[in-house]
């Protein structure tokens, strides 16, 4: 009877051992052992969180973006410089869109809602799926943002009116009524450019500030770049501003004190904000 109770027990203890050992290796093959089928090479390494914000806008970025590596795109797709630069933009506008309904979701557990919540990371398997979403979107002429054609256009630099509080992006107080009554928005195409606030961000802050409907193209960090049109590296990020609009068009930049932030090149002219 001892003897019959010792096998069982044996036997137990290797069907659960080896149960554990399928589920361990299961999430191996998922989380450590992915084949990517190279998609990988066509973006820049990651910024760690301490670079990841801005000097010139004085933020820290609540999203880490994927910036392209305009080269081997080119190279391999037989793509333009603003073809790529549409294609890093509908990337990183579908993943932290996810990102921000998982944390939302999350938000929403913490407080007695028992949903289930997926990982807020977007794992590379979903990245490579997003990647070639992209890609298609591009080659189907649509684009992530639809770059102004009129001959003049106002760009308003919008990280120096802004205040970060209680997780959110706001508008320093007046910026948003001044903002409505400002000439820029009549006098050309409008636009707002940052180097801190994602598209999604940008976005909620209009919508929150009732400034939705004036039809202002949104050139959001995410947008930013190393590379020239010519494809060779940049020393650090700039936003491409003149690259994406044609040579006729005159690009005005607004800004508080007429300052020209460092990641903007040279525009038609400046006016103060």
């Amino acid at each position: 009877m001892i003897f019959r109770l010792i096998v069982l027990t044996l036997i137990f203890q290797a069907c659960s051992n080896s149960h554990k050992t399928n589920a361990s290796n299961a999430r191996r093959n998922i989380e450590e052992y992915y084949q990517s089928s190279g998609v990988v090479r066509y973006m820049l390494t990651e910024l760690p969180v301490w670079a990841n914000g801005s000097v010139s806008g004085g933020c820290q970025r609540q999203f880490s973006f994927n910036y392209f590596n305009f080269f081997e795109l080119t190279k391999n797709f037989a793509m333009e410089f603003s073809s790529a630069w549409q294609a890093q933009m509908h990337f990183n506008y579908e993943k932290t869109g996810m990102i921000l309904m998982a944390r939302e979701a999350q938000a929403k557990m913490q407080n007695g809602n028992k949903e289930d919540v997926k990982d807020l990371v977007v794992g590379p398997g979903r990245e490579e799926q997003i990647f070639y979403q992209s890609m298609d979107k591009v080659k189907a002429n649509f684009p992530a943002v639809n770059i102004p054609t009129y001959k003049r256009v106002n760009i308003l630099w919008i990280d120096p009116l802004l205040d970060f509080i209680d997780k959110k992006w706001v508008m320093k107080p007046g910026v948003a009524n001044k903002f409505k009554g400002h000439s820029l928005l009549n006098s050309g195409h409008p636009a707002i450019v940052s180097f801190c606030l994602s598209a999604h961000e940008l976005e909620n802050l209009l919508e929150s500030e009732r400034l939705a409907e004036n039809n202002i193209r949104l050139f959001a960090a995410e947008g930013m770049t190393i590379y020239r049109t010519n494809f060779l590296p940049n020393y650090g990020l700039y936003y491409p501003l003149r690259e994406l609009f044609e040579p006729t068009q005159n690009l005005y930049l607004y800004s508080p004190g007429k300052v020209v932030p460092a990641e903007i090149g040279a525009l038609t002219a400046v006016e103060n904000f």
